[in-house]
C-alpha cells in the first residue's frame, strides 16, 4: 500500500509516543525528534509504503536513543499475562475458528482494558461476524500448500496465534513464525512466541525491519495486523492471508473497503 500524505504526520506522532515511553525528555528527546524530521523530509515518498524503509529507519533513530534497551519489557509481560488468562478459556474446534481466535488477538487493546473488558471484549470479537471473510478460500490456499510462513504482531497477541498454529500444525504443515529480532514497540519477540508456546508447533524466524517478506517468495504467507497489509498487499508474487482488526487508520479502511473497526480477514 503507497504512502499518502498524512502518514507523514502520523508516523512521526507514533515514534515521539514511542520515545516517551522510553522515558526520552528534554534536549535529548528534542535532538531525536529533529532526527526523526530528518529523515522523514528525505526519505517520504508518495511512491513507496510507508513502513518498509521509512519506518525501520525510524525505529533506529528511536532504539539509538534508547540505548537499544527493550522499554515495553514490562508492558509486554502485563500484555502477555493477560492474553494467556484469556486463551485459557478459549477452544477453537475448527481452523475457522482458529482464525477467529487469532484475529481476536488482534482486535484486543490488551493494554488499555482492564481484564473482566478484556474477557468481554474477546468474547464479542470471536461472536461478531467479519467485516471481509475469506476463510472459506484461506482454508483452500492452506490445503494446497504445506510449507506455510507466518508473520506475527504484537506481544500477548501470539497467544492468540498460538490455536492457528496448532492446527496448521495438526495438519501437517510446516509452519515458520516470524517475529522481531530485537525489541521494538509491543511487537512480539522470540521470547514472547516461546512464552506461548509456538516453538512447540513451528520454527521461530527472526526478522530486523518491516517489510520482511515484501518481494521473497514463499508458497504461502499468513499475515497479522496493519503492517502485514501495507508493506505486502501491493505487487507480492506470494499467496497471502491478511488477518487484521482495522484500527484508527482510516488510509488502511479505504484500501480494504471497510470503515475503521472492521474485522478482516482477506486473501490476496
Amino acid at each position: 500500500m503507497k504512502a499518502r500524505s498524512k502518514c507523514e504526520g502520523c508516523l512521526l506522532r507514533i515514534f515521539e509516543e514511542e520515545l516517551e515511553l522510553a522515558g526520552i525528555s528534554g534536549d535529548e528527546k528534542e535532538e531525536t525528534v529533529k532526527k526523526l524530521r530528518k529523515h522523514l523530509a528525505k526519505n517520504f515518498s508518495l511512491e513507496n509504503d510507508p513502513y518498509s524503509q521509512l519506518a525501520t529507519g525510524m525505529e533506529e533513530i528511536v532504539r539509538k536513543a534508547a540505548g537499544g534497551r527493550d522499554y515495553f519489557k514490562q508492558l509486554k509481560e502485563e500484555m502477555n499475562n493477560r492474553a494467556r488468562g484469556i486463551c485459557n478459556g478459549l477452544k477453537a474446534d475448527s481452523l475457522e475458528d482458529s482464525m477467529k481466535i487469532a484475529l481476536a488477538g488482534n482486535a484486543l487493546d490488551l493494554l488499555h482494558l482492564e481484564k473482566n473488558e478484556a474477557v468481554s471484549t474477546a468474547k464479542k470479537a470471536l461472536q461478531a461476524p467479519l467485516d471481509v471473510d475469506d476463510r472459506a478460500e484461506a482454508v483452500e490456499l492452506i490445503n494446497k500448500h504445506d510449507d506455510i510462513t507466518y508473520v506475527a504482531d504484537n506481544a500477548g497477541e501470539v497467544f492468540f496465534d498460538r490455536f492457528l498454529v496448532e492446527e496448521l500444525w495438526r495438519r501437517g504443515k510446516k509452519v515458520r513464525y516470524v517475529v522481531r529480532a530485537a525489541p521494538m514497540s509491543n511487537d512480539a519477540t522470540e521470547d514472547d512466541a516461546r512464552e506461548a508456546g509456538i516453538d512447540k508447533f513451528a520454527e521461530i524466524e527472526k526478522f530486523d525491519k518491516y517489510g520482511y517478506a515484501a518481494g521473497k517468495k514463499h508458497p504461502l504467507i499468513i499475515s497479522k495486523g496493519h503492517a502485514g497489509w501495507v508493506t505486502l498487499s501491493e505487487g507480492n508474487p506470494t499467496d497471502i492471508i491478511f488477518m487484521l482488526k482495522v484500527k484508527r487508520c482510516d488510509i488502511i479502511a479505504s484500501s480494504l473497503g471497510v470503515k475503521p473497526g472492521a474485522g478482516v480477514v482477506k486473501v490476496v
